[in-house]
């Protein structure tokens, strides 16, 4: 685990970044870039957010295998796609 500068705040942190494990401020939602795994706690989450490059096929593939992971778990999944103009739709 890797040591984080003000890692003895992270639990008054309304929002924290890091690349460690755990839950030490509470958060209810969690977001996952770069192929980060689930976390092994997901149930304790209230969403969890994927962000991801589309034009990148290995995080496509990681995003799905997530996508399968979730909802094989039980829990509700959607997609959501940026359209041309830069607006978020919902895609499934």
């Amino acid at each position: 685990m890797a040591r984080i500068r003000g890692e003895s705040e992270a639990a008054q942190q309304p929002v924290l970044l890091t690349p460690n494990d755990g839950n030490p401020n509470g958060a209810t939602v969690r977001f996952l870039v770069d192929r980060a795994p689930l976390p092994v706690d997901v149930e304790r989450y209230h969403r969890i957010v994927l962000l991801f490059d589309g034009e990148d096929d290995e995080a496509v593939a990681a995003a799905r295998a997530h996508w399968s992971d979730v909802r094989a778990k039980g829990f509700e999944a959607t997609y959501w796609q940026a359209d041309e103009q830069g607006r978020w739709a919902k895609k499934s």
